[in-house]
């Protein structure tokens, strides 16, 4: 369900970002699978998009390779090297490919890699930082603070 809400979000910045009125919908008007997008018809007030089911499925199909990838690839760049492995791959996916022209596979894929991947980097760094231990590492037991030391 998190995944749907923050692909309603992707697909609505792809929308605000769209030129071609031939390009493919990410959204769609009404909720078709109630389990699937259960959190955002719970918040919603009119103002948030219903990703398709399939926008939803590659958007987690992401998540797993960002997953799998992330503890390879180092820690200097990793937007771009995480892009620079899953842009292939989106630009050769149905879901995304536009009939009149196919520039726009490219413009839709990059948008959708800036905006998912920026999350998903947060996530993980949010969830690193809190999981390393905020301790000071002593090389000898340290001395008792009556003990003068010389």
């Amino acid at each position: 369900a998190s995944i749907a809400y923050i692909a309603g979000f992707v697909a609505k910045a792809v929308e605000e970002r769209r030129t071609c009125t031939a390009c493919p919908y990410l959204h769609e008007a009404h909720s078709s699978s109630p389990e699937l997008v259960g959190l955002i018809s719970l918040s919603t007030r009119g103002g948030l998009t219903f990703p398709k089911p399939e926008f939803v499925a590659v958007l987690a199909a992401v998540k797993k390779a960002v997953d799998f990838a992330v503890p390879h690839i180092g820690t200097k760049d990793v937007r771009k090297k995480l892009a620079n492995i899953i842009t292939p791959y989106l630009i050769k996916c149905p879901l995304f490919m536009c009939p009149a022209r196919d520039e726009h596979v490219e413009c839709t894929v990059s948008t959708v890699i800036d905006k998912y991947v920026r999350i998903l980097l947060a996530n993980i760094g949010t969830t690193l930082t809190d999981r390393a231990a905020y301790r000071k590492k002593l090389m000898s037991k340290p001395l008792h603070r009556k003990v003068l030391r010389v």
